[in-house]
């Protein structure tokens, strides 16, 4: 499941920014083994994973960014915390920590985050 999560972010980055991303060389860290390998094969034998990799495909520009993947270990990964629940790095960077508010009842949401 993680690496369709990591898949789909690639997917979501090219997506949005494919305005800005069009003929340049984009440099991708990934620090999931199994998505540097299908973006680097541009298939996959699991259909999900193929199904994504045929919508950034469809979805690219005139003028497709030339992108190069990169991993990163966890370690060196600012978003590992983060996606563990674990923002005590980043928020010493100054990061600031919201917490959401659920638009139908008005309540506070528990938080993600541990501490």
């Amino acid at each position: 499941m993680i690496g369709l999560v990591e898949l789909y972010a690639v997917a979501v980055a090219l997506q949005h920014w494919r305005g800005i991303l069009a003929g340049r060389r984009v440099l991708l860290f990934v620090d999931n083994w199994p998505v540097i390998d299908v973006l680097i094969r541009g298939s996959s034998s699991v259909g999900t994973w193929r199904d994504l990799l045929q919508f950034m495909e469809d979805n690219q520009c005139e003028e497709p960014p030339f992108l190069w993947v990169a991993r990163v270990p966890s370690k060196s990964n600012p978003a590992d915390g983060p996606s563990r629940g674990d923002a005590a790095e980043i928020a010493g960077q100054g990061a600031k920590l919201c917490r959401p508010v659920c638009s139908v009842s008005g309540s506070v949401l528990p938080s993600f985050f541990r501490g």
